[in-house]
């Protein structure tokens, strides 16, 4: 296992996954979740997920019951991830008609599918397939989903008294200071201060305008927010004339932050996105005129091969992050960082230098960050080239 590991970590994706194939086949007893982890993990940092359908296609004769089911929903997967709708399809109904419950293993993956295939409406109706064996973390999350949904349904957007209602019923889940159709701002209405970073409202308005500062205008950019969270930044973004991709991997956030788009009127505007940021997004050959990676690298496994996608997607990207104490003397001590370690983000600072960036740090930002005992140390720094 630390032999594939290992592979990954060097982007040996060929041979790490031949070695976790054998691997697969000789400890079958072994920890299924993780072998699928790292089967996932290949796939995404390589791109190449021809290669794992076809191989795939070879284990579906040899398993049956539970296995059979997983292996189905796994090619439906990864079809989703090369856009073959009809393809993803056909594999999802085969795995329906196989169906075992859902359980811990494969539910980001089978939520992924869902979404792909009907977005968030296949989310209503979660509570046909919800199963005991899936974490009790998403049984929740789901429900609280389905609440909202259908609350929403209740509500006319159109007409600014239930919008605003509903977005009051909305704020106890975000985190981020809106302003609303009637003057008030989100926190106002009290409830959402429990769960925000920010000791006062001024604070995210004033980040956002230093953001703005930093990259001008944004009328007719393509814009990537990764990890946009509430939708916060992608909001404003759109409503500053962008095109916008917002990019979630946390089911909770991405359905909020949709509402809070619906209720903006700006859903046309912006691509939401439901998954990790992997080589898909370098693969399709798009590339972004400004990315926003805000309080997202320190969660990177792999932070050398994430930098170098930021680093093919744009010329253009802001990162705001912590910082550590911590020096990494070259690339292989980086390629070992995992989230929660220390991170150094003068390293960081000069792998963009190194591939021709300037950068500019954000004072502003820093000194209203250590207003607040929780965001003191966080940095912003603006590379371009």
């Amino acid at each position: 296992m630390e032999k594939i590991r290992y592979l990954i970590s060097s982007h040996n994706f060929t041979e790490a996954n031949i070695e976790l194939e054998n691997y697969f086949v000789n400890n079958q007893n072994d920890d299924r979740k993780l072998i699928q982890k790292l089967r996932l993990e290949i796939a995404e940092k390589s791109g190449n997920y021809d290669l794992i359908i076809k191989q795939l296609f070879g284990k579906i004769k040899n398993n049956d019951g539970k296995k059979r089911s997983d292996i189905l929903l796994l090619i439906a997967f990864f079809y989703s991830q090369t856009y073959k709708r009809e393809e993803t399809k056909r594999f999802f109904e085969l795995f329906s008609k196989n169906f075992h419950n859902i359980d811990f293993e494969n539910e980001n993956i089978y939520l992924r599918v869902i979404i792909f295939l009907q977005n968030i409406e296949g989310l209503k109706h979660s509570d046909k397939w919800v199963s005991e064996t899936m974490t009790e973390e998403l049984r929740s999350e789901l429900k609280k989903i389905r609440v909202l949904l259908d609350a929403a349904d209740s509500y006319d957007f159109a007409d600014d008294q239930q919008a605003n209602e509903f977005m009051h019923r909305l704020s106890k889940g975000l985190y981020h200071n809106f302003p609303m159709r009637d003057g008030r701002n989100t926190f106002d209405l009290g409830e959402i201060r429990v769960n925000s970073h920010y000791s006062f409202k001024e604070q995210i308005s004033e980040k956002w305008f230093i953001i703005e500062s930093l990259v001008g205008k944004l009328k007719g950019k393509k814009l990537l927010d990764i990890g946009s969270a509430d939708g916060y930044f992608s909001l404003k973004a759109a409503l500053a004339g962008a095109s916008v991709t917002a990019l979630e991997k946390y089911i909770l956030f991405y359905v909020r932050s949709h509402l809070v788009f619906r209720y903006y009127g700006v859903e046309t505007q912006i691509n939401q996105v439901f998954g990790e940021f992997n080589r898909n997004f370098y693969l399709t050959g798009k590339r972004f005129d400004i990315i926003l990676a805000l309080g997202v690298i320190y969660h990177f496994n792999d932070i050398l091969f994430h930098l170098n996608n930021l680093i093919e997607l744009s010329d253009h990207i802001l990162i705001e992050t912590r910082t550590s104490p911590v020096t990494w003397e070259n690339d292989k001590e980086a390629m070992r960082y995992r989230e929660g370690d220390p991170l150094d983000f003068d390293w960081v600072c000069n792998h963009f230098r190194k591939a021709g960036y300037q950068a500019k740090f954000s004072e502003k930002w820093a000194a209203i960050s250590n207003r607040d005992e929780k965001q003191k140390g966080r940095r912003l720094v603006y590379f371009w080239k």
